[in-house]
């Protein structure tokens, strides 16, 4: 995929559409590694006390660096920014390089609030949180991306960055056992719309 600030016929949205982004608030991961995640971090949470950063060792996190964000969470006169301190190598290809820029300045416009309102949805819960959508790129069009948001603190209280991972599985390319995750996303994403996802 080519950057999303060059966004032009080939590898830009595609033309009338607004591929829905669906969002739910407690587990069903398709994606293994997203689903071992979320339970390394539940098991670093007590009670009500949210995990830092630091309590997440890198060989712990070491299937998932690749599509790993690391974002402080700061806000500027009211407004939610998004601080990357790392952006694993495969979303910087999917996505665009953002390590040590705000996402809102890089990110163009339709991008930028779209994803920041998914990831302030995300925050309100204070727990991990899963998200389902479809790439919305002509060379791209056949992946699905899950997603997983944990909301970090550096005092156990107040939340102060997200840790994302995100995966992009393809219908057309890859093993068969890609090919059959991406089945099913595709399957979980063309119901959702009569389901109990939250829609985006």
């Amino acid at each position: 995929m080519g950057s999303l600030s060059n966004s032009n016929a080939a590898t830009g949205p595609m033309a009338g559409t607004n591929v829905p982004v669906y969002f739910l608030s407690n587990g069903g991961f398709r994606t293994p590694e997203l689903e071992e995640l979320d339970k390394l971090w539940h098991s670093k949470a007590v009670g009500d006390r949210l995990p830092a950063r630091s309590e997440f060792d890198l060989r712990e996190l070491k299937s998932v660096l690749r599509h790993l964000v690391i974002m402080d969470t700061t806000r500027d006169a009211g407004v939610m920014r998004f601080f990357v301190r790392f952006m694993g190598s495969e979303l910087d290809k999917q996505v665009v390089p953002m390590t040590g820029q705000y996402a809102n300045e890089v990110l163009p416009e339709y991008f930028r609030d779209k994803w920041q309102t998914l990831w302030c949805r995300s925050l309100a819960f204070r727990r991990p949180t899963r998200s389902l959508s479809r790439a919305e790129f002509r060379e791209r069009q056949y992946s699905y991306v899950e997603s997983l948001f944990c909301p970090l603190s550096d005092d156990g209280a107040t939340q102060t960055k997200m840790m994302a991972v995100v995966f992009y599985h393809q219908l057309d390319v890859g093993s068969p056992k890609t090919r059959a995750l991406a089945d099913r996303l595709k399957a979980e994403f063309d119901a959702a719309p009569h389901g109990d996802l939250e829609r985006f």
